[in-house]
């Protein structure tokens, strides 16, 4: 997860099936990819910050990560344990067809799985709710990017796929509006606080006797840098205009019981602040926003460009919201040409990301959907919309 890759010095690299250039995300690829090629009908992956949701985009696929405990993770092998605090990984399934996903919710969510871990609430799948059969008009609430400069902007291809997912919401008769998460930028500090609870040492641990692969350098740089020179290399970051790589100071780990009670209040604001802005941006029942910032970047694409993405899924991993992916096209060439302006006009670290979209036409285009905590059939029915729509276009232009 920490590498958003599919490197591999044992058994060979997983790559992008549509590209074999571009990689297929991290850390469950070779899921995504396997389902991909048809090499199976479904997948269960884990997700604890994108491992589900990231692969399936890249890929072209359906996902859903669901909220913590409405799937049982017993026997589920955790390595993060030691090392993250409060967070969870949660199991997910990930499919070609949004019914595909539902499918495999509906035979997991049966009396078997409640009486094995009394920890998963007795909710079978909601029928209704997936369907629309009380034809209750959703609140759905979208956004095309972060507009801070501390977090990483989207592509044209990416904010068009949005328009076209909303566009398509509308149609079927849901009432949207724009919606702006409250600060992004400090809800990802709380995350990589909680990821690197321990300050990176469990990881760095299991590295030490290992090549450290291109794509995990970066970061393995951060991790190894005394505090002092983790706030001085991001306020350096910040000033050179590369504003999304000023993170490390929140990788130092917690030094004291004092700072990880710190921690878990900040956590529970944040959540409570979040919950707040659904009721005062009218009541959503859904929200439509990017699950990357960009489609499948180069498999030797350096880890600064490509981990700094990761804020769009793990914000719904820190408040445990459900959220799942869907296609919603293909990069064409107008999408390219819209991103190597922004080479031009745009700052220094978003013309390196601008740069990477050259070569990118024909990769998978997903928006993530997201919706309440335990509401995960309101997900996947917004979801199925999104899906039946694209699918409607492609059978007028044949």
């Amino acid at each position: 997860m920490r590498a958003l890759d599919g490197t591999n010095p044992v058994f060979g690299d997983t790559t992008n099936p549509v590209n074999a250039s571009r990689t297929a995300g991290g850390s469950s690829c070779g899921e995504a990819a396997l389902v991909a090629q048809r090499g199976a009908p479904v997948g269960i992956a884990s997700d604890i910050g994108g491992s589900t949701r990231i692969p399936a985009a890249f890929c072209g696929l359906a996902s859903l990560k669901p909220t913590v405990n409405r799937l049982s993770s017993v026997g589920c092998l955790n390595l993060a344990r030691h090392s993250v605090l409060e967070l969870q990984a949660c199991p997910g399934p990930v499919a070609r067809k949004v019914d595909d996903l539902a499918g495999v919710m509906r035979s997991l969510l049966t009396p078997v799985m409640f009486d094995l871990d009394p920890r998963v609430p007795p909710m079978p799948f909601n029928e209704d709710a997936y369907n629309g059969s009380n034809g209750k008009q959703l609140t759905i609430g979208f956004y095309q990017t972060f507009h801070d400069s501390n977090l990483m902007r989207t592509t044209p291809a990416v904010m068009e796929a949005i328009t076209h997912a909303v566009d398509a919401l509308a149609k079927a008769g849901h009432r949207i509006v724009r919606y702006t998460p409250p600060n992004p930028a400090k809800a990802y500090r709380i995350y990589l606080k909680c990821i690197f609870a321990d300050g990176g040492r469990q990881l760095r641990h299991r590295l030490s006797d290992e090549p450290v692969v291109t794509q995990l350098r970066f970061l393995n740089l951060m991790l190894s840098l005394p505090n002092w020179v983790k706030f001085t290399a991001d306020i350096f970051a910040r000033f050179a205009g590369f504003g999304p790589l000023a993170v490390a100071h929140t990788m130092g780990g917690l030094r004291s019981a004092q700072m990880a009670i710190d921690l878990l209040v900040a956590l529970r604001d944040y959540q409570a602040e979040f919950q707040r802005s659904w009721v005062e941006s009218g009541g959503l029942d859904a929200v439509i926003c990017p699950a990357f910032p960009y489609p499948a970047p180069p498999v030797d694409a350096r880890s600064m460009f490509v981990f700094p993405g990761l804020p769009y899924v793990a914000l719904y991993n820190l408040v445990d919201y459900p959220a799942g992916t869907v296609l919603t096209g293909f990069v064409d060439r107008a999408h390219v040409i819209e991103s190597d302006k922004l080479t031009v006009e745009g700052d220094r670290y978003g013309s390196k990301i601008a740069a990477m979209q050259k070569g990118s036409e024909g990769l998978p285009i997903a928006v993530q959907v997201v919706g309440r905590p335990f509401q995960e059939e309101t997900v996947l029915r917004v979801m199925r919309i999104i899906e039946k729509a694209r699918s409607g276009v492609v059978s007028q232009r044949r």
